[in-house]
Parts: structure tokens; sequence; C-alpha cells
């Protein structure tokens, strides 16, 4: 975050969202219980499918600004599955640029396929849903202080509750 001499605060309506989804988590997942903890996995993999699409969208942007003359760094098949809509090669794009590292990427692949079977299947990681979306969160929370640096920002946005509380 970046604070003004005169006290405003500039983030983007994408760090807002960010921000109050995983203050929502974690609410759910002090409640202790799995059903919170499935909902807390689903509200945390949401943000970090769009941290990661954010992320992409930014690069490659960055990637299309270029001098007269000099080509793009990306081929047009790394852009294109950098903006497509599968999700493992947007997570293999990141990893390309250095955004996120290879530990994050198998963890963040493992953990969505989780949130896959959380969502649909429910009840069939019981044991394991809390300790699986802390350990999400932490990574969420890591690629939120990693990812976020590119945001647009804007000023004058009505703050959450949550956003004043992490601020």
């Amino acid at each position: 975050l970046v604070r003004f001499a005169k006290g405003g605060i500039r983030m983007s309506n994408r760090t807002f969202m960010a921000i109050d989804q995983l203050d929502l988590a974690i609410e759910q997942l002090k409640v202790g219980s799995p059903s919170y903890a499935r909902f807390a996995h689903i509200l945390v993999d949401n943000i970090v499918e769009l941290l990661v699409h954010h992320y992409c969208e930014h690069i490659i942007m960055q990637d299309s600004y270029h001098f007269v003359g000099i080509e793009s760094v990306y081929s047009r098949e790394q852009r294109a599955e950098a903006l497509g809509q599968r999700f493992d090669k947007k997570v293999k794009f990141c990893k390309l640029v250095k955004g996120i590292t290879q530990d994050e990427a198998d963890a963040i692949m493992i953990l969505h396929q989780y949130r896959n079977e959380l969502y649909h299947s429910g009840v069939i990681h019981d044991a394991i849903a809390l300790d699986l979306a802390w350990y999400y969160h932490s990574i969420a929370t890591a690629l939120f202080v990693k990812l976020i640096s590119y945001t647009h920002y804007i000023i004058g946005e009505e703050l959450s509750d949550a956003v004043k509380k992490h601020i």
C-alpha cells in the first residue's frame, strides 16, 4: 500500500477485493469446522486465480509496449496461454517470468485441485480441510504481497472494514 502525505491510501478495486476475501477466509477458518474450511478454501482459490490472472495480464501488457523495432520477449503461444482460460498455463507463465517459484507453482496447482474436489465432493477431505485451507491462505497472502505491486492505483475509494483492519 502506498500512503500519501495527506494520509490517503492508493489501492485498486482488485486490491480491496483480495483483502476482503482473504479476511473473510480467515474468519471462516477461525470457526474451525470442515464446512467453514471448505468455504475458506474456495474463497482463497478465487483470489489466487485472480492474482495469477491479473499478473499475467500485467506482464503481457508490459511486453506489448516496446520501442519500434524491438521484438516482444514472449512468443505468441506464451502470450496466448498467459491470457487464456487454462489456470495451469497461467501458473506456468507466472513461474516462467519468475513471479512465483516452482514450489509455489506446485502448491498452487495441488491446492487448486483440492479446491475442485472440496467444491464438488465436499466431505471427502474433511479430516484435512482445515489444514489445507490455512496452508492455501498462507500461500495466497505471500502471492498477494509478491504480485500486487503491479496494480493500477486509484484514490478516493471507500474502505471496507476488512481493509481498514489490515491497513
